[in-house]
């Protein structure tokens, strides 16, 4: 099979979803990862401007569903998305889910507290990128953050209205796991396991998770109590289980 391309912002977790479910259905893949700002000029040549972008066999794609759907036609047996299409139907409804309420708040709540941060985010921005694009990541950085803070509405009065987003999310899943299943739809992993984990990961850092995150106690106090607190929920356990047999 031809090798993909990914490219990525190493730290986002759409990105994560797309990197995970290459790694799930043993596509051959290389990441292209660049740092804020920079990314634009890859992502640019498909059409667009943000990640994650995958490139293969001619085609391009910037939506990380889409990129799912695509990357489940590649492998047998339609491992993502099953062909029962009374589970299909689930899924599909679970990831539009993640996709729309969880991985948008998620995204919204770490940078509402993370721009006041602007030593952490330079390292964070830094990590896993050219080495000549860190060197830059300080000089974006300033004005950067009032990009974000723009475009996302993450601003720390913005703090409690995203956590209001994910629990909803969260206990939408509790709720589908209170009979002790091991996955969210059938009986393996799928699109909706794996984007829900994904999205996730920020508000729960697991260790095996491979995008760039920060280490738990180099966050302010309040981030470490919701991760605290997110890790000790129902929902939180069935993410970092998921991370530790499956990714």
């Amino acid at each position: 099979m031809e090798t993909a391309t990914l490219i990525t912002l190493p730290v986002s977790h759409y990105c994560e979803k797309v990197r995970w479910a290459l790694d799930h259905l043993a596509i051959p893949y290389k990441e292209a990862a660049y740092a804020p700002a920079f990314h634009r000029k890859a992502t640019g040549k498909h059409g667009g401007t943000t990640v994650p972008v995958l490139a293969h066999a001619g085609n391009s794609m910037q939506d990380s569903s889409d990129i799912l759907n695509y990357l489940n036609g590649l492998a047998d047996n339609q491992p993502l998305y099953t062909s029962n299409e009374q589970q299909r139907a689930e899924i599909l409804a679970l990831e539009a889910l993640f996709d729309a309420e969880l991985g948008t708040n998620v995204r919204r709540w770490a940078y509402s507290l993370l721009l006041s941060e602007p030593k952490l985010l330079r390292k964070i921005w830094s990590t896993k990128v050219p080495f000549w694009q860190g060197l830059v990541v300080p000089f974006i950085v300033p004005r950067a953050q009032k990009l974000i803070r723009k475009m996302y509405r993450a601003d720390e009065s913005a703090t409690d209205e995203a956590l209001a987003q994910v629990d909803s999310v969260f206990n939408k899943v509790e709720t589908i796991i209170a009979d002790g299943r091991e996955f969210l739809v059938g009986d393996a992993l799928s699109a909706a396991d794996i984007t829900f984990a994904a999205l996730a990961a920020p508000i729960l850092l697991p260790p095996q998770c491979p995008a760039t995150m920060p280490a738990l106690e180099e966050l302010p106090q309040a981030m470490q109590r919701v991760i605290n607190d997110y890790r000790a929920r129902p929902a939180g356990r069935f993410v970092l289980n998921l991370y530790a047999s499956y990714r």
